[in-house]
C-alpha cells in the first residue's frame, strides 16, 4: 500500500494499523535516527524501529569487521587531473545510492548517458569500492548501504519474514533504499510519505510513489492532525503558489494543547550555532537532532587552523594544505594577513565555509567554544522544551511552536528574486529550497514565529 501524506498523521495511522493487525514481528524503517527513536516510543514492543543505515551497519560493518570513514578525491592514488578524481568519487557515490546491484551494468548505462566518463574512471571507482568491502580501506556510509543491498540481492543475507514492513519518507528515497525495501521479506508492506518533502535531491533521491505506482494500492491523505487550521491554511497557500498548485493541506480544528515545546529551525549549521549561543546566554537548555561534533566540525577546524597543523577530518583535510601553502609563501601572507582571510579568498563561493567564517566574524571565540561544550552536555540530556536543528533533520518531528531562522527566509527570498514567483521556472535546486521551507513550517502544531513567507507573525 502506498500512502501519500502531507503531514497527515503518518505515524498515528501506522500505529492504528499495527494495533488492528497485531503483527507478531514488524519493522518500521525511518530516514534518520531522530525519527526512528521517536517512533520507537509510539509503537509496541513487536515493532522494531530502525534507519536503513542502522540495518545495513548491523549486517555489514559489524560482521565483516569494517571501519567506516570518508572518501574524497584526495584519497585517489592514481595520477589523474583533479576533475577526473572528482568524477571517480561521484561515480562511486552514484553507484552506492543507485538501484543497481551489479557494477558492470551500472557502468554500461552511465557511460551511455555520459560518453565523457571513460572506462578507466569506472575501473578506478570499482577498485575503490572493492577495497572498501574487503576492509582494505574505510568504507563510506553509502558504501555499506550498497554492500547491504548487494548481499540481500544475491541472497547472502536472509531476514526472517516480517508480518509487516513499513517505510517512512517514501517520497524522498535513494533508489538503493527502495530496492532494500523491496528485498526485505514481509507479508505486507506499507510506504508512507509526501513527494513535496523531497529535500535530499543532492543525494539523488527519488519519489518512491512514482516508482511503485503500478505495484501497490495508492491512497491520499490530505488531513493534517498536527497543524492548526490557521497554520495549515498558510502552508497550503505557500505550497500552491511555489510548489504544487493542486496540493491540499487541511489543518485540524482541535490541535493538541500547547505543551511549550519549541523548535528553532535553520538552513545551515552556522546559523544553528548562533542560536545555541543566544540560548546559552539565556541559560536555556535544548535538544539536538544530530551530534554536536557534526554541527560544530567545520567551525572548530577553522578556529584551529595554523601552518603545519593537523586536521583529522578527511572531508576538510584540504584546508590544512591551503594553510600550509600560506605559511610558506611570503607573497600570500603579504596579501592575506591571516590564514582565515586566505581561506575566505579561496572559498568565497562555498556556502558552508562562507557561513562558518561569517559566524567567526560575528561571535566571540569563547562563546563558540562554550556553545560546543554545552551542546555536548545537551547530547547526554533529553526532553528539554527547546530543540535546535537544521530543516534537513526535522522531517517527522513536531513541536508546539516553531521559530524559522532568517537564513531559511532569506533562501526563499533569493529564489523568488532570481526566478520569479512562477514555480514552473524553478530548477531542482530552487524547488528543493521551497520544499525545505515547507518541511520546516509544517513541524508546527500551534504557532509559527518569523515565517516571513507564510503570513505576519501575529496572524498565526
Amino acid at each position: 500500500m502506498l500512502l501519500q501524506d502531507p503531514n497527515a498523521g503518518k505515524t498515528t495511522l501506522l500505529q492504528a494499523i499495527t494495533h488492528k493487525t497485531k503483527p507478531s514481528k514488524a519493522l518500521y524503517i525511518a530516514y534518520n535516527k531522530a525519527i526512528a527513536t521517536e517512533a520507537s516510543k509510539k509503537f509496541g514492543f513487536n515493532v522494531d524501529c530502525k534507519t536503513t543505515h542502522s540495518l545495513a551497519y548491523q549486517n555489514t560493518v559489524k560482521p565483516y569487521k569494517l571501519s567506516v570513514g570518508y572518501f574524497g578525491w584526495k584519497d585517489i592514488k592514481e595520477r589523474l587531473i583533479y576533475e577526473h578524481k572528482v568524477f571517480i568519487v561521484d561515480i562511486l557515490n552514484d553507484f552506492c545510492l543507485s538501484a543497481y546491484s551489479n557494477f558492470a551494468l551500472f557502468a554500461e548505462d552511465e557511460q551511455d548517458k555520459n560518453p565523457n566518463l571513460t572506462p578507466n574512471l569506472f575501473d578506478a571507482a570499482r577498485k575503490y569500492f572493492n577495497n572498501m568491502v574487503k576492509g582494505q580501506q574505510p568504507i563510506t556510509h553509502a558504501g555499506y548501504l550498497k554492500m547491504y543491498h548487494m548481499l540481500l540481492s544475491h541472497k547472502k543475507i536472509t531476514h526472517q519474514n516480517f508480518d509487516l514492513l513499513m517505510l517512512d519518507e517514501a517520497g524522498d528515497l535513494n533508489p538503493v533504499t527502495l530496492e532494500i525495501f523491496k528485498l526485505i521479506p514481509a507479508t505486507k508492506k506499507l510506504m508512507v510519505g509526501d513527494k513535496n518533502q523531497n529535500i535530499y535531491t543532492f543525494n539523488g533521491t527519488i519519489n518512491g510513489f512514482e516508482r511503485m505506482r503500478d505495484v501497490g494500492v495508492e491512497m491520499h491523505m490530505t488531513q493534517s492532525f498536527r497543524c492548526s487550521e490557521k497554520i495549515a491554511e498558510r502552508i497550503e497557500q505557500f505550497c500552491q503558489t511555489y510548489m504544487d498548485s493542486s496540493m491540499k493541506f487541511l489543518g485540524t480544528s482541535t490541535p493538541r494543547p500547547p505543551d511549550n515545546t519549541v523548535a528553532i529551525i535553520s538552513r545551515n549549521n552556522s546559523t544553528l550555532i548562533g542560536e545555541m549561543i543566544m540560548l546559552n546566554k539565556r541559560r536555556i537548555k535544548y535538544n539536538l537532532t544530530r551530534p554536536a561534533k557534526s554541527i560544530f566540525e567545520l567551525v572548530l577546524i577553522l578556529l584551529g587552523l595554523k601552518p603545519s597543523g593537523q586536521i583529522f577530518s578527511a572531508e576538510w583535510k584540504f584546508l590544512q594544505q591551503d594553510v600550509n601553502q600560506w605559511g610558506y609563501d611570503w607573497s600570500l601572507q603579504d596579501r592575506h594577513k591571516t590564514p582565515l582571510s586566505y581561506i575566505a579568498s579561496l572559498y568565497n563561493q562555498d556556502p558552508p565555509i562562507k557561513s562558518a567564517l561569517a559566524l567567526l566574524d560575528k561571535y566571540d571565540i569563547g562563546d563558540i567554544y562554550a556553545a560546543y561544550n554545552n551542546a555536548k552536555e545537551h547530547e547526554k540530556e533529553k526532553n528539554h522544551l527547546f530543540t535546535v536543528s537544521t530543516a534537513h533533520s526535522m522531517k517527522g518531528l513536531e513541536y508546539s511552536t516553531v521559530k524559522i531562522c532568517d537564513d531559511l527566509n532569506e533562501s526563499v527570498s533569493k529564489v523568488i528574486d532570481d526566478a520569479g514567483e512562477d514555480h514552473s521556472f524553478y530548477n531542482e535546486k530552487q524547488m528543493e529550497t521551497m520544499r525545505l521551507y515547507y518541511v520546516a513550517c509544517s513541524r508546527a502544531i500551534n504557532k509559527i514565529d518569523n515565517a516571513h513567507h507564510l503570513a505576519p507573525e501575529w496572524d498565526i
